[in-house]
């Protein structure tokens, strides 16, 4: 799930609680967590860094998940909250952005409209894969955003794919 700002106003706060994740190899995240945390606390939205993996109860208590870094970061970071229903927005730091929802250029302008609650959430279709051999699971299963690449090894093989589709409502 991503969220991109939009005209739609609201004066309320829109969340009380978010989740902040990084990719700390970027040089800038450093800059860009110190500022929203700055926006989310003057805005008395209660906020925690997520240092790795985050919390069971940090996840539990967030109502918005912030990635700082780039498609990679956006990726790590939906496998962690989609299951969890929790919003993500992705401020790209890095040279990829292609979904995250804001550049680290107009980080303020967009943390203002999304606390505020001036944002549409686009959903975004998650995958669930796992690899099976011989009827037992050898891997998996393993959430995706958009996409996930199987591999059998470094030489290139025939390999046998099922998938189903199980719609949610």
């Amino acid at each position: 799930m991503a969220i991109r700002s939009s005209l739609k106003s609201s004066s309320r706060r829109a969340f009380a609680s978010a989740l902040i994740f990084r990719n700390e190899s970027k040089p800038d995240s450093a800059r860009a967590l110190r500022l929203v945390r700055r926006l989310l606390k003057e805005r008395g939205v209660r906020c925690w860094v997520a240092e790795g993996r985050p919390s069971a109860e940090s996840l539990r208590r967030a109502e918005l998940a912030v990635a700082l870094g780039g498609d990679g970061t956006m990726l790590r970071v939906a496998r962690e909250v989609a299951p969890r229903g929790i919003p993500l927005l992705g401020v790209n730091i890095g040279t990829l952005g292609f979904l995250s929802g804001a550049e680290s250029s107009e980080l303020r302008r967009r943390m203002d409209a999304v606390i505020s609650g001036r944002f549409v959430v686009e959903e975004r279709s998650m995958l669930s894969a796992e690899v099976r051999r011989g009827g037992r699971r050898v891997f998996g299963p393993e959430l995706a955003l958009n996409e996930c690449v199987i591999r059998c090894g470094d030489q290139a093989r025939a390999i046998t794919l099922a998938r189903s589709c199980i719609p949610t409502p």
